[in-house]
């Protein structure tokens, strides 16, 4: 899978970006992220596509398991080299 990464500076940018794909989540950078939709903490805001993807083979309704946060943050840690 190739992955295109487009950094936006983020004081232009008024809302998150999303720390997989960097896709605009319409989430505003002033918003809560207890009040956040696809917020993972220890990893950031992700886009409800990316979201999605990591969440297709959990069976844990309350979040990811330990094994998709570390894929998560494998992920994020390589795209932002």
């Amino acid at each position: 899978m190739s992955i295109e990464v487009v950094k936006i500076p983020q004081s232009e940018d008024p809302n998150e970006r999303c720390v997989s794909c960097y896709a605009d989540t319409g989430i505003p950078k002033d918003m809560p992220v207890e009040k956040r939709k696809h917020y993972v903490i220890g990893c950031g805001q992700l886009c409800p596509d990316c979201y999605a993807k990591i969440k297709l083979n959990s069976e844990s309704e309350e979040g990811l398991t330990q094994e998709e946060l570390e894929l998560l943050l494998e992920i994020t840690a390589r795209d932002s080299k």
